[in-house]
């Protein structure tokens, strides 16, 4: 669901990290939240709305492989979207939300990826900047870019607690 004026009523979008991102510094909401105004989740198994998805007007197209993905067909969607972004790349900001970094799942999502294509990765249920520490792990572990951004996303009370710490984290958007 896009919210807002109309795709052709609104400016280019532009994503890029600030200097003092670059830095190691996360890139402040309110410098993020001038040009970041929707986000489209797609489900990983759905490779025509993947496609289309890129088209829909949102400022990011977030493919997931996460919550809208049953885990049986954890392995298919990654397959799906690994072609999708080999696809649609420079088409959009698109982002992978894989698995929390608790899961087993979430070094395989990664793998699976060509994460030189990804703008960035969500990662749900962060608890804690270890969490951040672990998925940043998996990435170079899947010869990701050391710069690849990271989205943590709070999803509980020890995340809340510890917000600035996870926030602190290098190439974290928030």
């Amino acid at each position: 669901m896009v919210i807002g004026p109309p795709s052709s009523a609104r400016p280019a979008i532009s994503l890029t990290r600030s200097t003092a991102c670059a830095a190691g510094a996360p890139l402040a909401m309110a410098e993020l939240a001038g040009r970041l105004r929707s986000a489209l989740f797609t489900p990983g198994t759905e490779a025509a709305r993947l496609r289309k998805a890129v088209t829909a007007g949102a400022d990011v197209c977030i493919f997931d492989l996460e919550d809208s993905v049953p885990l049986q067909r954890a392995a298919e969607a990654r397959q799906t979207v690994s072609q999708a972004l080999h696809e649609l790349h420079g088409r959009g900001q698109i982002w992978v939300r894989v698995h929390p970094s608790s899961s087993s799942q979430m070094p395989e999502d990664l793998a699976a990826l060509p994460l030189s294509r990804v703008d960035a990765v969500m990662l749900p249920k962060v608890g804690g900047a270890q969490d951040v520490a672990d998925c940043r792990t998996a990435i170079l572990a899947a010869k990701g870019p050391p710069g690849l951004p990271l989205v943590p996303i709070i999803e509980s009370a020890a995340g809340v607690l510890n917000a600035t710490d996870i926030a602190g984290s290098a190439e974290v958007l928030c």
